[in-house]
């Protein structure tokens, strides 16, 4: 008897849990502002009033407190972001050109990487770029 009972006890279990609601799924937004310095955002501690939205955004948002690009400038360090690649593996730099290392050095990103775009879409997401910028197309 206690065999039977242990095991409906089990079989309403495992039923309640499979009626469990889906779990929402998680919105992801990468805001990317070129030139914008982290040390004048309230949310990064600055005392002005000069960024409410994003100081907002932040407080209910993961806000990365460390963050490294892996170039000085625009071009090479987009293309590591959405890549997570380092310039010397994906190309992007200055302009195509032979390079004395012996790679190919190119304005744009080659199909062949998967993008982080192309990776969520993968995953069910739905993508969107809003773009203003001559170093990322929205293509």
């Amino acid at each position: 008897m206690t065999t039977l009972r242990n095991s409906l006890i089990l079989l309403l279990i495992s039923a309640a849990a499979g009626c469990a609601p889906e779990p929402k799924p998680h919105n992801v937004l990468l805001l990317m502002v070129d030139a914008l310095r982290a040390d004048h955002l309230g949310c990064y501690g600055y005392e002005r009033d000069i960024s409410p939205r994003i100081d907002a955004l932040a407080n209910e948002s993961v806000l990365f407190v460390n963050a490294y690009a892996q170039s000085s400038w625009t071009k090479p360090s987009i293309p590591t972001l959405f890549t997570s690649l380092y310039p010397i593996q994906h190309g992007v730099y200055a302009g195509e050109k032979p390079h004395s290392a012996g790679y190919l050095e190119s304005d744009v990103l080659a199909d062949e990487f998967l993008t982080l775009a192309e990776a969520f879409k993968q995953a069910g997401f739905r993508t969107a770029a809003f773009v203003n910028n001559e170093h990322l197309p929205a293509s």
